[in-house]
């Protein structure tokens, strides 16, 4: 055809995502109530589904087996997810000098809401939490950085409150009970809010501050479990460390999950620590089951053969994890996207 200066008749579609952002965000992945991925790329979240009838893992060619669906609503590359109890709602914040935060449905891929005024620089956690999951909290990228809660069904904002002038990492935010907590680098505070959004500093006691990069609850909130960068896992309660859990060789535990499923833990290094719902309370290193992703990931193979990972002699760094009705995702630092 002879060179023109109209645009082409063909508009390209979105065929595949690949990549998750996990080199710099934690709060990247999640799974719905129907056992589907969702992971955030560029300005895009991504839910991964499988046709009725097929299983991926034996598919001869997984993306073939595969679709994806997309939340195409954000203007600006989107840093966290979260998903709420129900399994279908899921909530993401962008990077921005304004940024939003959307509340949408995983199911049809529909906004429920947007929520602004409130965040600068990026939005760097979120979390539903509450009576019926009714409440949102969100922390930003400020350089003092800000609290803000939402009653995101009616798009109010509730109350704010500045955490301090580091940076925060991310907070957890529990349903049953309503703690709600803020952590970073040598820091963790605990929130409450009766009218206004009010803090106090977790005790570490005996030991020294740590920092955090991951929390999850027990036992209806009354004690929390924190990964630190120094590969120890801290069990909280009352506001205080009771005590610490040295399980990964001083690398940083970047993801916890506690539910029904049990506990389950990773981070640097490769390894995956689960205690099944039997174990026994308080939690001990020896009762743990430690799985060697490297080794798990290096034999995974297409229907032809050829390998899915590329390690350079290093195991997998996870980022991010994501446990719901027996399956597992996790993320790591090159981006990859695993399921179990």
């Amino acid at each position: 055809a002879p060179p023109s200066e109209q645009p082409p008749l063909e508009r390209p579609t979105l065929a595949w995502a690949h990549g998750v952002r996990a080199n710099d965000a934690r709060a990247c992945v999640a799974l719905t109530a129907r056992g589907e991925p969702i992971f955030a790329t560029a300005a895009l979240v991504v839910v991964v589904d499988a046709p009725s009838g097929v299983v991926a893992e034996e598919a001869a060619d997984a993306v073939a087996a595969r679709r994806q669906r997309y939340y195409r609503e954000h203007t600006d590359q989107v840093l966290c997810i979260a998903t709420h109890a129900d399994g279908a709602i899921v909530a993401s914040g962008q990077l921005g000098a304004e940024p939003p935060i959307h509340v949408w449905d995983a199911t049809n891929m529909k906004a429920l809401a947007v929520l602004r005024g409130a965040h600068s620089a990026g939005v760097a956690a979120v979390a539903f939490g509450g009576e019926g999951g009714s409440l949102l909290a969100s922390v930003d990228l400020a350089q003092s950085p800000l609290l803000a809660l939402w009653d995101w069904r009616r798009g109010r904002l509730l109350a704010t409150a500045r955490v301090g002038r580091q940076r925060v990492l991310g907070l957890g935010f529990d349903g049953p009970s309503g703690a709600l907590v803020t952590y970073g680098k040598r820091q963790l505070r605990f929130w409450s809010c009766e009218g206004r959004l009010r803090s106090r500093r977790g005790l570490f006691g005996e030991a020294s501050a740590h920092t955090t990069l991951c929390v999850g609850f027990l036992h209806s909130g009354h004690v929390m479990l924190c990964g630190t960068a120094s590969g120890a896992l801290l069990e909280w309660a009352d506001g205080r460390c009771q005590r610490a859990i040295q399980i990964n060789k001083q690398q940083p535990i970047f993801g916890i999950h506690t539910g029904p499923e049990g506990v389950v833990v990773a981070g640097k290094g490769g390894r995956l620590f689960w205690w099944p719902p039997t174990a026994a309370a308080p939690l001990r290193a020896a009762d743990a089951r430690v799985f060697h992703l490297g080794s798990l990931v290096a034999a995974a193979a297409d229907g032809s053969g050829r390998a899915l990972a590329f390690l350079r002699g290093e195991p997998p760094c996870v980022r991010a994890l994501a446990v719901r009705s027996g399956r597992l995702v996790f993320a790591t630092r090159g981006g990859e996207l695993w399921e179990a």
